[in-house]
This record gives C-alpha cells, structure tokens and sequence, in this order.
C-alpha cells in the first residue's frame, strides 16, 4: 500500500496491507521531521509482521521489518546522462 495523499484517511487503512510506503508529505503532516522519527510515528499502526518504508525524497528513506530492525536507505546521487538527444 502506497499513502502519498494528505489528508485522505489512509492511514486507517495500514494495518490491511504487507508492505506500506509513506510519503514524506504524509509523514511531516503527522509531526515526523526525517525518516527515523516518522518510522516511530507509524510503526504502531501496521501488523506486526509488516514491512513499514516511509520515504523522505533525495533524502533516502528509512525501513521498519517485521523483525523490528530498523534500516536506513540514504540517496545516492550519480550522473545520469540521457542517452537520447533530446
């Protein structure tokens, strides 16, 4: 499940699915302020054998697994060159 939109409820709907992917936008809009704390925010509201990935743009994201470890995902920047002359 992917919750991307403020303001729309979904997030009563967490504990339905495998695997929920926040958006940074939801995320702030629930008090969150980097990755790690909206992880704290919302680990509470999935299953216990869910995977929680609450992403923060060019930031990374962080991840909560079912076994309650808690990873880190930064962004890695690279130079992407588009391969059409366009």
């Amino acid at each position: 499940m992917e919750i991307e939109k403020v303001g729309k409820g979904f997030e009563n709907l967490m504990d339905k699915a495998d695997v929920v992917f926040v958006s940074k936008e939801v995320c702030k809009s629930n008090g969150a302020s980097n990755p790690e704390e909206a992880i704290e925010t919302f680990k509470h509201k999935v299953r216990s054998d869910a995977i929680l990935v609450c992403t923060w743009g060019d930031q990374g994201a962080a991840c909560h697994t079912p076994k309650g470890a808690n990873l880190d995902c930064k962004y890695i920047k690279s130079n992407i060159k588009r391969s059409l002359n366009r």
